[in-house]
């Protein structure tokens, strides 16, 4: 079990990427941004599932994005949490809102597939084109 200051290595991981998508905007592999920063760490980040040469979107990347309760704009996107994450304070919250456009951030209790439910996204079999997600391998996604 995790201490209380403890970081998870998703949490850990986060940072990194975030830090070297800093450091090497150009850089469209997470795989290569986190390499890269572990080197000029002296860190060994060990390969991940979905770090691979296949990349993973995140939600923020691809959606879906909903109507932001403070600015308006469709730049809301909601991560469920880990339970170990700092942001879910112990299991307290399950989910987190946060807006790509303004910074508007709320965490919920909620689960995030009844937040995805509550915001009107549907659960249903189709193609990534008419659900609205798109990718980095998309036409006109950068």
């Amino acid at each position: 079990m995790m201490g209380k200051d403890e970081l998870c290595e998703q949490r850990v991981i986060s940072l990194i990427q975030k830090f070297g998508e800093y450091l090497f905007p150009e850089e469209r592999n997470v795989s290569v941004v986190i390499g890269k920063v572990g080197e000029l760490l002296g860190l060994e980040v060990g390969k991940r599932k979905g770090l691979g040469k296949i990349h993973l979107p995140t939600p923020e990347e691809t959606g879906p994005f909903f109507d932001c309760p403070k600015c308006g704009g469709k730049g809301l996107v909601i991560y469920g949490l880990c339970s170990t994450c700092k942001d879910a304070e112990g299991g307290k919250f399950q989910s987190k809102l946060v807006c790509k456009l303004c910074a508007y951030e709320t965490k919920s209790r909620k689960h995030v597939v009844s937040l995805l439910q509550e915001f009107g996204f549907e659960f249903r079999s189709a193609t990534k084109k008419e659900i609205g997600i798109k990718t980095i391998t998309d036409e006109g996604v950068k």
